[in-house]
């Protein structure tokens, strides 16, 4: 018996642009990691990508926007979306929210990005993010060296 496919969903809308790189990642990955030619090989992704007010760069808008994508995740759990990604580095800051009107498994873009530095042994890092990424530390809290492999320092530039 073949296993099924997890069924991927993406909470976009903070950018199309980047819901639309997230995607073709997804498509390029599959054929070099995986094979895929046809699409059956293919996993099914579905993409919400919602208009809401900018929490990027107005915070008093992160409630709305939080509630409005727990809605998503939810209806998105109904169509059997097993696993969750976002294409926004700053929805992040939402992301223990999101986990806990799920049981679906949340991927960390910064959680997957350490493990990246750490298997490269990298302890050096430039940041370019918005100011509210920036200033919600929440790479700086991941790069923090308790959570290292090594003990060396991480320095941010």
């Amino acid at each position: 018996m073949k296993k099924q496919k997890p069924i991927i969903g993406i909470l976009g809308g903070m950018g199309p642009q980047a819901s639309v790189h997230l995607v073709k990642l997804l498509v390029v990955l599959s054929v070099k990691e995986f094979g895929a030619k046809d699409c059956q090989d293919f996993p099914e992704i579905i993409l919400v990508s919602t208009p809401h007010p900018d929490f990027i760069s107005n915070k008093k808008n992160s409630k709305i926007v939080a509630k409005r994508l727990c809605e998503r995740i939810k209806k998105m759990e109904d169509m059997s979306v097993s696993l969750f990604a976002l294409a926004c580095n700053t929805a992040h800051i939402l992301l223990d929210e999101f986990k806990s009107v799920s049981k679906a498994t949340f991927v960390s873009m910064i959680d997957e990005i350490i493990k990246q530095l750490r298997s490269k042994r990298i302890n050096k890092v430039g940041l370019l993010a918005s100011p509210t990424t920036f200033k919600s530390g929440l790479f700086q809290k991941a790069f923090r060296p308790e959570r290292s492999v090594w003990p060396e320092r991480w320095v941010y530039y």
